[in-house]
């Protein structure tokens, strides 16, 4: 990982997570091949960005209790290791526990 790229990815989860309630770090799910990120569920997806962008890595934590989040994050940076893109692929799902279910609003049509 360039050291562009684990700057941006220490100052992005700088920025997010502080200002949330995390629970304990767990390991991303999502498989990172290269460009590509496969998801096999929630949803199943393969994400191909362009070759040039570069994995600066992945985390993933519980949101407020509330969500599973998983982040991941890319870059493409120029000759002088200056970002051109940035690419920032997340993964949200609810957890569910006893009671949640109040939390909820079904609106059919």
């Amino acid at each position: 990982m360039s050291t562009i790229a684990t700057w941006l990815l220490t100052a992005s989860l700088a920025l997010t997570l502080p200002t949330t309630a995390i629970g304990a770090a767990k390991a991303p799910e999502r498989v990172v091949h290269g460009s590509t990120i496969t998801s096999q569920h929630d949803p199943v997806i393969k994400i191909r960005l362009p070759k040039a962008a570069e994995y600066a890595g992945g985390a993933r934590w519980d949101f407020y209790g509330v969500c599973d989040a998983e982040l991941h994050v890319f870059v493409e940076a120029n000759a002088q290791k200056r970002v051109q893109r940035l690419y920032w692929v997340q993964f949200e799902g609810f957890i569910f526990r006893v009671g949640a279910t109040a939390m909820l609003r079904f609106h059919p049509g």
